[in-house]
């Protein structure tokens, strides 16, 4: 029997758990540990401390902390669309995004708030290939 790991299964996996979450209520709440909203217009993403701190410092620090959000197991987001903010999630649990012109610099600007280095430097590069001669 061979041992390997399917990272693009993996990756689909992760990706259907979280785009999934609209399930029965009574699995939403056993798969799911943590909950982001998005100020704007009060859109409820439910997601896995595990995977956002994996995916970022500043959620891996928040986590540590025991800070408020933590023990409430709650965020609420004032300064992001709910379709970026569901675009970066999406990334976390997947590890893909569509980054164009209309969209990098509010990318940019959540990873570099949110410290997410790889999409920091995804987005970076991107914009930086929009503009080189």
């Amino acid at each position: 029997m061979e041992n390997y790991l399917n990272l693009e299964k993996l990756s689909n996996d992760l990706k259907n758990l979280f785009q999934n979450q609209n399930q029965n209520e009574n699995e939403k709440e056993s798969y799911f540990d943590f909950e982001i909203i998005c100020e704007q217009n009060q859109t409820s993403f439910k997601t896995h401390k595990s995977i956002l701190s994996s995916r970022s410092e500043y959620f891996k620090t928040l986590f540590k902390s025991k800070m408020k959000e933590y023990q409430e197991n709650k965020l609420i987001l004032k300064d992001v669309s709910s379709s970026i903010l569901s675009s970066i999630l999406n990334y976390f649990y997947s590890g893909k995004i569509e980054i164009n012109l209309e969209n990098v610099i509010e990318i940019l600007i959540f990873s570099s708030k949110y410290l997410i280095d790889e999409l920091i430097e995804t987005s970076f590069k991107f914009y930086q290939k929009q503009f080189t001669i």
